[in-house]
């Protein structure tokens, strides 16, 4: 049992490196997609870097300090800057005028409902979890019509080049399954499966982060649009 403990603690130690090692992949591949929409893209990634970096140092200086620390706000901050990124992201890549508008809607809806859920849960120490599962449904909407679009044209014929494919199928793996994980989290939080949960999740990260290095390595800077 305390083998196992070792090796998700070094595990999860491990996914913040891969996150800056697909930022530095990213960055060195820039080349590749500097001229498209998606460089914003690699912004929001080291943002991501940053803040997994920031979170972690407040965590070990509080245990070192024996400090009553919080880094519940900087991750709320970041959900509500990560999925109006994302979103943003693909309107900007789905072709139909009539869809765009439906991601709009998507994203003013949920910053209402981030709002709404901050007046009743405090920001500052409570993870958003409502307004996190709204964020993914959309965006695991949003992803949904960006694949079909792709399957209804000529780019289905070299898809696996394009990078917006791997971040697609990233993102979706890591939302379907982190919703589930929200719905119950409160639940399970002190029980003993919810370590179990939380390794599921790392293992989510995990596949997210190198589907976002193989699009970076694999495609191919002719079939960036």
């Amino acid at each position: 049992m305390l083998e196992n403990l070792n090796f998700w603690n070094v595990f999860r130690s491990s996914l913040l490196y891969l996150e800056l090692l697909s930022a530095i992949i990213g960055t060195f591949m820039l080349f590749k997609y500097k001229h498209t929409f998606l460089k914003y893209f690699l912004i929001l990634l080291w943002y991501t870097v940053l803040n997994e970096f920031l979170g972690s140092y407040i965590i070990e200086y509080q245990q070192k300090q024996t400090l009553e620390l919080n880094n519940q706000i900087i991750y709320n901050i970041y959900e509500v800057v990560n999925f109006v990124v994302l979103l943003v992201i693909y309107r900007y890549y789905v072709h139909s005028k009539i869809f765009k508008k439906w991601i709009l809607f998507f994203i003013m809806s949920y910053l209402i409902f981030v709002i709404t859920n901050g007046i009743i849960h405090n920001l500052t120490t409570e993870g958003q979890n409502i307004p996190f599962i709204v964020g993914s449904f959309y965006l695991i909407i949003s992803i949904t019509y960006y694949f079909i679009e792709i399957l209804n044209s000529e780019k289905v014929l070299y898809v696996q080049k394009t990078l917006l494919f791997w971040i697609s199928v990233g993102l979706f793996l890591f939302h379907i399954g982190s919703i589930p994980f929200k719905i119950v989290e409160n639940y399970y939080a002190k029980t003993s499966d919810f370590k179990n949960m939380f390794y599921a999740k790392f293992i989510l990260i995990a596949i997210l982060y190198i589907c976002y290095i193989i699009g970076f390595i694999w495609s191919d800077k002719k079939r960036q649009y």
